[in-house]
């Protein structure tokens, strides 16, 4: 059992705030809230994480992360889970979770996710527990996940949640146009990143060397997982045109994810192996971030876009596709340049 607030019937802090992580890839949403859980006021609140129980790594919460979480002296507590009977396993997880929540006398439940049915089971089991508030962070566009059911599916939900938080403008009407979600209970709350560790004056040509590359050709790069949505294709098909137009470049992509293995074979297909680097997944990329002259993000779809704000804190020039979200964030050819969605393989 986590011990929840003892000021939870006479409203004092600090109250207890349990926030459950519902995504099993390392990005956004992890540095979101770690920023968050590291930012907090404890002496208004005091965190607690809630993962799932799964321990396959593609039903998880990224070890990483817990592990940051428990740096950071918070409690990780594991939501029980039941498999192998559909039907009763769900109303006993229920339960369960149900009872940890009241016995922990949580005062509110955050729940993060990247899907809008995402979290079922803790959203029903806050509800049920009586706590004071049921909070829901949606961190990816809706339209990614959209099916035809999606609205109807998440209705129950919706009902059992007070405040349903996005990270941009765009993402706050995409819910209410995509998914007919209430207006009402819909709050912007925009995503935000450590401004201190992102300095203006680092040396390109520093971080070139240190990372193995020659410091007199320029660096294009990308940041983020390598998923469908964030438009990697885009850059791969104007590559050919802006090494002919420009002449020697690097193409520094840092990430990976499900379609890593076809980005890279598109690359050799097109006879472009030397001019690209695949770093992978890296812990802390900001020294290849310095190492870029060009940052693009040619995303087709997102809520918001962290790595938009850590091209622009570090001075890196930073090319964007014409997503709403990238519009609240840039001011086109004078922080940045965007680029219509028609025009991403033009990005030269």
């Amino acid at each position: 059992m986590v011990p929840g607030s003892s000021n939870r019937k006479n409203g004092k802090f600090p109250r207890t705030v349990a926030f459950v992580h519902d995504t099993t890839a390392y990005g956004g949403v992890e540095i979101f809230l770690l920023n968050l859980i590291k930012h907090l006021d404890p002496q208004r609140y005091t965190p607690v994480v809630l993962v799932p129980g799964y321990t396959d790594e593609y039903r998880s919460s990224p070890p990483r992360f817990i592990q940051q979480v428990q740096d950071l002296d918070v409690p990780v507590v594991r939501m029980p889970i039941r498999i192998g009977i559909p039907v009763m396993g769900f109303f006993s997880q229920i339960q369960e979770i149900k009872k940890l929540i009241q016995d922990s006398t949580f005062d509110v439940i955050h729940i993060h996710t990247c899907r809008p049915t995402g979290a079922r089971i803790p959203t029903i089991s806050a509800w049920l527990s009586g706590v004071k508030a049921v909070i829901r962070t949606e961190h990816m566009a809706p339209s990614a996940f959209l099916k035809p059911l999606t609205p109807l599916e998440i209705m129950p939900l919706d009902k059992m949640t007070d405040y349903i938080l996005t990270v941009s403008d765009a993402n706050l009407e995409e819910q209410v146009k995509l998914l007919h979600r209430d207006r009402k209970k819909l709050y912007r709350s925009y995503a935000g990143i450590e401004f201190d560790r992102f300095q203006r004056e680092h040396d390109a040509r520093t971080a070139k060397k240190e990372i193995g590359l020659d410091p007199d050709i320029p660096v294009v790069g990308m940041v983020g997982r390598l998923s469908a949505e964030k438009g990697h294709t885009h850059l791969l098909r104007a590559a050919p045109r802006i090494i002919r137009e420009f002449g020697p470049v690097k193409f520094l992509i840092v990430g990976d994810g499900p379609i890593g293995q076809e980005i890279k074979q598109t690359v050799t297909n097109l006879g472009l192996d030397a001019y690209f680097r695949f770093t992978g997944f890296l812990p802390e990329p900001k020294l290849h971030m310095e190492a870029m002259d060009v940052g693009v993000m040619p995303s087709i779809s997102e809520a918001f876009g962290l790595a938009v704000l850590e091209f622009m804190a570090l001075g890196v020039p930073t090319i964007t596709s014409s997503l709403p979200c990238f519009k609240e964030v840039i001011i086109d050819k004078k922080s940045g340049i965007i680029i219509s969605l028609e025009e991403k393989d033009n990005l030269a």
